[in-house]
């Protein structure tokens, strides 16, 4: 009898728990779609794209994204290396030559998608799509940095 209580008892807080884990990732997603769509946006009225156009670089923009991702996840994941205090020289070669061949894919993906888009944008718009990329970037970490002063 007393097992059966106790096994309720964590039950009981243990349910509240991951429905609470669940949210954060359902939230987590949400914030992720949502800084996607303002970013896409952000870029978007940078290079002066509306109506049908801007669907198309939107959806073309988070095709790209998306595998941009997977490419920076696997440099993430071979980084972690250093976290093995056991690792070997052969180790870090190993992870060296995946960052390198992450990033060469990274150039690849570029020039891809560059392409994709010039068959709708004109070259101005390719190369400010660049620099309103970088001016994101900018501005994020920028605030990032903010958000950490103020904490402190």
């Amino acid at each position: 009898m007393k097992k059966l209580f106790l096994l309720l008892i964590a039950l009981a807080f243990a349910i509240p728990s991951f429905a609470q884990k669940s949210d954060r990732n359902h939230n987590r997603d949400d914030r992720k779609k949502e800084m996607q769509e303002f970013k896409i946006n952000y870029i978007a009225d940078e290079i002066d794209l509306s109506g049908d156009l801007k669907e198309k670089f939107a959806e073309i923009y988070s095709q790209m994204e998306q595998e941009r991702r997977a490419i920076f996840k696997s440099i993430k994941s071979a980084e972690k290396i250093t976290e093995n205090a056991n690792a070997t020289e052969e180790d870090f070669e190993k992870a060296a030559a995946k960052i390198s061949q992450s990033r060469a894919e990274m150039v690849n993906l570029e020039k891809k998608y560059d392409e994709k888009f010039a068959t709708f944008l004109s070259q101005k718009q390719l190369f400010k799509l660049h620099q309103a990329e970088m001016k994101f970037m900018d501005k994020m970490r920028s605030m990032r940095d903010n958000k950490k002063k103020s904490k402190k």
